[in-house]
Parts: C-alpha cells; structure tokens; sequence
C-alpha cells in the first residue's frame, strides 16, 4: 500500500517512516512541504491510498491543505487521511470538526500499532470513497 507522509518535523518524519517501512507492508513517501507532495504527485501520477499529514505543515493549520486534496479531481480527491497533531486538545478539536479527515493520531502518544490501526480506518475509508465515486460515475453515464 503506497503511503505519503507530510511533516515538516524531521524527528517524527524519520519516525514514522522507519515504523511504516519496517511494518514491512507499505511503500512509504516522506515529505516535509505540501509544495514537495504536490510536485511529486503531479510529477509522478501515485495516488497513494492513505496520506499521514501533520495537523500544522509550513506553520499553518492543514484544513485548507485537505479541503485541496478533497476537492482535486478523481482518485486523487478519495485518499485517506489521518491527522497528526501535538496541538493542545481544544484546538485539536476546531481541526478535527472542521476538516475532512479519517482518522486522528495525537503524536504526543503515538506508537506503531495506533499507526498501523489508524492507516487501516483511513484506508477502508478512502476505498469506500472511491466505490461511491466509481458508482456516481456509472449511474450518470447514459
């Protein structure tokens, strides 16, 4: 299962990527900019099926990054997404309430088997997206 990950901390990118690379099971993608994301997808074509992202990339909060990604077109647009964050809990809340996400993971406590539970939620909810998208587009073809 390909895996992007966007976290602007090199600690817990390293992190995150040796856990997910030596789970064995996943091709991993590191980045540490949105910008670097989007060039590689554009560049590239992956699509991967779930997408780790910090709640705070770039010194901004990541809504406005995922409502990009919701709304970018096709398969692009179904990938599953979990938050990341260390941001105190009320503002983990506004994040959480307010963006299109699949699941949360507070890096405070994180470990390898909440990644991996937290990548298997995203990842049926990204192929559920994907099935209801597939479906609309039959149903309105003629």
């Amino acid at each position: 299962m390909l895996i992007s990950i966007i976290e602007d901390d090199a600690l817990h990118l390293q992190i995150l990527t040796r856990w997910l690379v030596k789970a064995g099971k996943y091709q991993v993608q590191p980045f540490e900019t949105s910008e670097d994301f989007f060039n590689h997808r554009q560049a590239s074509g992956d699509v991967e099926r779930v997408l780790i992202l910090d709640a705070c990339v770039e010194g901004a909060l990541s809504c406005d990054l995922i409502h990009q990604i919701r709304r970018s077109s096709g398969e692009a647009s179904c990938v599953g997404i979990v938050l990341a964050s260390s941001l105190p809990d009320p503002q983990n809340a506004n994040v959480i309430e307010t963006c299109d996400i699949d699941a949360f993971l507070n890096k405070d406590h994180i470990n390898p088997t909440g990644l991996e539970i937290a990548i298997t939620l995203a990842a049926r909810s990204g192929s559920r997206r994907r099935h209801a998208m597939l479906r609309n587009k039959a149903l309105s073809q003629p």
